[in-house]
């Protein structure tokens, strides 16, 4: 091999590892002797560090492990259905539809726990006899959506600092941690005189609390035609009843067009176009306007009623949001969501159960079917009679026994 330094007046190779001469007929700009060692220095230049992902509570190591667990006996279930199948009760077929469904979740609940409990993708990638990198693209998107989902605003933003708010006015200005809405969901708006709505007033002060004031009160506002007479904006920011701040757009940069934000200033896209923005400033106001109803809406509860059949403190929960979907959760004693149970969209008269809770950073679904001629079940394939019978399936999934 040719001694590098024997021509010390030759151009080599910038990265710091090569410097490797430079061939006779490289143009002033070139600065590497290959591909392979410029893309070496733009990762030596830019380290991108992996972020270490944050150590589990024993409670949520728990949580997953029990889900593990109730997955695995569902499994074991259907297994002895297939394994010793009873004449003419169809538990057989129905039992081998769902068992690969079953296998995936189990699976995907497994990786979960292990990744919670700090394991590697190259330890979990040797335990299930496949490359680490395949593990980590068949079950780390999954762990990114849910996250992702839980991080743009399918939660309750709490107050940080502790103040009160008015039932006529959600709180989705503040920046804290959220919460499940389905849990903690906010009472829907007593009616005044007239249909209209009642604010709270400080005794002290008798100034309307929760509100917004002093500087950041909006002042100069004008409302928008096109979304009713609940919104009004100021300098291109966005108010709801002229007490909470919806959003906010602006001029796209570079060219042309509208973006949105919310009230925490994330980007809003639904609906844009290229680069993430709006034709007009009225489709972008228009698109904050959605995003603040949709979250206002998740957060405001709709209806709580016990569950028929079940043990005391089984109770069905449902948001806004939740209407609007045909959907109910399924709320164990202690508060937590156990599933969920909604109208079959191809079949009026049938519902479907799903278990687990759509909250939850780690949420991976499962069907829960009625196996045979078990009580309850609909005449449509998979499905329940009614709400009740599906949402006594769930708390049955749940809490076997």
């Amino acid at each position: 091999m040719p001694d590098p330094q024997a021509t010390p007046d030759a151009r080599r190779c910038a990265l710091p590892v090569c410097r490797k001469v430079l061939p006779a007929d490289a143009t002033a700009r070139r600065r590497y002797c290959s591909g392979a060692c410029r893309q070496a220095a733009w990762r030596f230049d830019l380290p991108v560090a992996a972020p270490k992902q944050a150590p589990a509570s024993p409670k949520d190591l728990e949580e997953l492990e029990a889900g593990v667990r109730r997955r695995a006996a569902h499994l074991a279930v259907h297994a002895q259905y297939v394994a010793d199948p009873l004449a003419g009760s169809g538990k057989q077929a129905v039992a081998l539809r769902v068992l690969p469904g079953l296998v995936d979740g189990l699976l995907a609940a497994h990786v979960a726990a292990r990744r919670a409990a700090g394991d590697t993708w190259e330890h979990i990638g040797q335990v299930l006899e496949m490359h680490p990198d395949t593990v980590r693209r068949r079950f780390g998107q999954q762990q990114a959506d849910t996250e992702r989902r839980e991080d743009l605003g399918d939660a309750r933003l709490a107050d940080p600092a502790g103040t009160s708010r008015p039932a006529t006015v959600p709180d989705i200005t503040t920046t804290s941690s959220p919460t499940s809405p389905r849990k903690q969901p906010i009472e829907e708006p007593a009616a005044g005189d007239g249909g209209s709505e009642v604010t709270p007033v400080d005794d002290q002060t008798g100034t309307e609390t929760g509100t917004e004031t002093g500087t950041d009160r909006p002042r100069d506002l004008r409302t928008v035609d096109r979304l009713g007479p609940d919104w009004a904006t100021e300098n291109d920011v966005l108010w709801w009843r002229r007490e909470t701040r919806a959003g906010s757009v602006s001029p796209a940069w570079p060219g042309s067009g509208w973006t949105a934000r919310n009230a925490q200033h994330t980007p809003i896209t639904t609906g844009a176009g290229k680069r993430g923005a709006y034709s007009s400033r009225i489709k972008a106001l228009t698109a904050v306007a959605a995003d603040f109803e949709a979250r206002r809406r998740a957060q405001t509860a709709h209806a709580d009623v016990a569950l028929e059949g079940a043990p005391e403190g089984w109770r069905l929960t449902q948001t806004q949001a939740d209407m609007d979907r045909h959907r109910w959760n399924v709320v164990t004693p202690t508060g937590d969501v156990a599933g969920t149970v909604s109208k079959a969209g191809w079949h009026r008269q049938a519902w479907e159960a799903t278990a687990g809770d759509p909250a939850n950073r780690h949420y991976h679904p499962v069907p829960v079917e009625p196996v045979g001629d078990e009580p309850g079940r609909s005449s449509a394939d998979g499905c329940w009679r009614t709400r009740n019978a599906a949402a006594l399936a769930v708390a049955r999934w749940h809490a076997p026994g």
